[in-house]
């Protein structure tokens, strides 16, 4: 029985519109539901539920394509699974599971009639009420479309965000990609991919580069989703090269879509660019070695495995003196490179011409860069020290030679550092001593000179000559003598026998080549005429005193472009002119370089040059390059080496210079020797050297160098 009170207002009588008793228990039997759909699919896309308001219960589904066997999704497996009559709850999917892998029922399943079922759940208090059910489909199936948002990148950042055409890539061995897969199909998946990489952005030759064939996914992507991280294979791929890649995708019914774009503007791409720097392997001497031999090579292996070592750029200085320039081997040393047994390694070595000073630190300098476009510098040193050794004196015959000619015993003495005609104290690290033979070797000793030959008490300054390299005290004393003073007045500089010091005590040396036989006999020299009008009268003057040395700048008499550059074997020819007295024009024993031919201009001067050791090879192609133009400093370290009988060691300087010359840059030490003895003028604060110097430019420096000849 029910009763019901009713109150009213005093002019409207209550009124009663309906009466609803609820249970107050409910179905614990998990009940189905099973709506009456018949709808043929093709796609499936997602399910929508919508539940009672009174609903405390729980609702889960199975699925079918054909009314009589049901699936539900089975998490561990990733599937849709048939069920065997478990029901509720092992072999039921949540509303959630549901709409999300329903677009893989076609793939796995099949298409048909789809239906769904629910299981209406609850423990005889709980109320549940499922009022509607929409389910999104299509009923055809067509290609993909082009995928778009294409990413790469490394696969320690991933390509689910990044960037279309990425370029300096970290590590081209780690290439990931992604992009979206669009279909015009709700629902639809794609259950492959194919990928092509090529170099072409037009692909017309496919993916000569990497194809992939067709992939399956380990598991499909829906419409409109990104793909997971797809990795390209490694080793495949090199630094600073640019590689396009497409892709497209097979959807759940087989169809193949379209590639994504294959054009230069719109392809996408990918680069990496290679950081690391060439690696310095074991050398020989190992750093920090002692008691090292005088002679020992010095064994470099370098690596760079990535895009390998570029040995045209290959610099190593030895106590700061270069034994390679710009791979090129500098005079004093024999050097060689050979391919080492590591990936991208060469292995330098570098021997002495004259022993290592005794008992003394040698630091070797390292600086070369790798292959790479944007290139990377290795820039490293080693250091070892040389065995020790004890002077020793020849007493056969006259070591030192006082004024006169006479012998100067170990215990005699000599008078140095006394002024000079202009007043400058030279040596003054030693004025007003007396200075035997046993302190001349303290002040010079062995590790900075190997034997002395020679002693002048000219003008009251002290000169000597180590093994035919003028080497003055100034030098030793690094600037004990005014910038002003020429030293070269008393310096002796040893030609082929020739005594320039007057007094007769230089030994005995091998004559000179006949005049027939010389260089000389082909130097024809050529008339002023071939000096164009416009030249200033300074560099008249200039030409016309190299002409008087035997230096002809024309052929057959044609004008000179004194605007023009001068390539390698032109120098070396005028150099050669001006000295052609000293070379023997015999080259029948020289081994020709491959890249200097008979019919070339300059094949005798290049190779009389060769027979002589003033010019090598290439380190890293063995050629000479004859016809390459020479940039200011290699010029200035050509002439002042030619002209100092090839006693680079010696060459420098007071350390200022140009601000754009650094002191530790290998050219440094020649622009400094130039500077203080006029041959480079500072008419400008830079020195630009590496811009390439006209024939003007040569014949002045050629000009004022002549004062270092003889």
């Amino acid at each position: 029985q029910y009763r019901g009170q009713f109150t009213g207002d005093g002019v409207f009588s209550p009124e009663v519109t309906a009466v609803e008793v609820l249970p107050s228990t409910y179905p614990d039997s998990n009940p189905l539901l099973t709506p009456s759909i018949t709808q043929a699919y093709a796609t499936l896309a997602s399910v929508q539920e919508t539940r009672g308001v009174n609903t405390t219960g729980t609702l889960e589904y199975q699925i079918t394509n054909n009314g009589t066997t049901w699936y539900y999704w089975d998490v561990a497996t990733t599937q849709w699974v048939a069920e065997t009559g478990g029901g509720y709850p092992t072999e039921t999917s949540t509303i959630s599971e549901v709409s999300a892998n329903i677009s893989f029922f076609p793939s796995q399943v099949g298409t048909g009639v789809f239906n769904i079922r629910g299981f209406l759940a609850g423990n005889g208090s709980q109320a549940v009420e499922l009022d509607n059910l929409e389910v999104s489909y299509g009923t055809t199936n067509t290609s993909p479309t082009i995928p778009s948002a294409l990413y790469a990148n490394t696969s320690d950042l991933g390509a689910q965000t990044g960037n279309t055409s990425p370029n300096n890539l970290g590590d081209p061995d780690s290439i990931v990609i992604s992009a979206i897969y669009e279909d015009g199909d709700v629902g639809d998946i794609a259950v492959s991919y194919e990928i092509e990489v090529s170099e072409d952005p037009d692909f017309l030759m496919g993916g000569d580069v990497f194809a992939s064939g067709n992939t399956v996914f380990a598991i499909p992507v829906k419409q409109g989703a990104r793909t997971p991280d797809i990795t390209l294979p490694d080793s495949m791929f090199e630094y600073n090269t640019s590689y396009y890649w497409r892709i497209r995708f097979t959807d759940a019914a087989g169809n193949l879509g379209a590639f994504s774009p294959s054009s230069l503007a719109s392809a996408a791409s990918f680069s990496a660019k290679d950081t690391s720097v060439p690696i310095l392997g074991s050398t020989v001497p190992s750093n920090g070695v002692s008691n090292v031999s005088l002679t020992s090579p010095i064994v470099i292996p370098i690596s760079d495995s990535d895009t390998g070592v570029n040995q045209s750029t290959l610099m190593v200085f030895i106590n700061g003196v270069p034994a390679i320039a710009a791979g090129v081997c500098q005079v004093g040393y024999m050097c060689s490179i050979v391919a080492g047994t590591g990936p991208g390694e060469i292995v330098v070595t570098i021997t002495p011409v004259t022993p290592y000073p005794s008992s003394s630190s040698v630091v070797v300098d390292v600086e070369v860069n790798d292959n790479a476009p944007l290139a990377n510098t290795l820039s490293t040193s080693f250091t070892f020290t040389t065995v020790g050794t004890t002077p020793v004196v020849n007493t056969a015959r006259p070591i030192v030679s006082g004024p006169g000619g006479g012998g100067l015993g170990i215990g005699q003495s000599i008078q140095i550092g006394k002024p000079n005609a202009s007043g400058s104290d030279i040596g003054s690290d030693l004025k007003g001593s007396a200075v035997s033979l046993t302190d001349l070797l303290m002040v010079f000793p062995g590790k900075t000179i190997s034997s002395l030959l020679g002693y002048s008490d000219q003008n009251k300054t002290v000169s000597i000559m180590f093994n035919s390299l003028g080497y003055s005290i100034q030098e030793v004393l690094k600037g004990a003598a005014s910038a002003a003073e020429d030293i070269r007045s008393t310096l002796g500089y040893h030609h082929g026998g020739e005594d320039t010091m007057g007094d007769g005590n230089f030994p005995t040396v091998d004559a000179l080549p006949s005049f027939k036989d010389s260089l000389c006999a082909i130097a024809v020299k050529e008339n002023v005429e071939v000096i164009p009008e416009s030249v200033s009268e300074l560099t008249r003057a200039q030409l016309m005193l190299l002409q008087s040395v035997g230096i002809n700048f024309s052929i057959d008499g044609e004008i000179l472009d004194v605007g023009e550059g001068v390539s390698r074997s032109k120098l070396v020819k005028y150099l050669l002119q001006s000295q052609c007295k000293y070379f023997d024009r015999d080259i029948s024993t020289v081994t020709k370089f491959a890249d200097v031919s008979g019919q070339h201009e300059n094949y005798l001067y290049v190779h009389i040059a060769r027979k002589y050791g003033l010019v090598s090879g290439y380190l890293h192609d063995g050629l000479y390059h004859p016809d390459q133009l020479v940039n200011k400093a290699e010029a200035l370290k050509i002439i002042l080496e030619f002209f100092t009988d090839g006693s680079n060691k010696y060459l420098d300087g007071h350390d200022e210079t140009f601000i754009d010359v650094d002191t530790d840059q290998w050219f440094a030490r020649y622009v400094r020797f130039g500077l203080d003895n006029g041959i480079v003028k500072q008419g400008s604060e830079e020195f630009n050297p590496l811009s390439t110097p006209t024939l003007q430019n040569i014949i002045e420096r050629l000009a004022l160098a002549l004062v270092l000849r003889e």
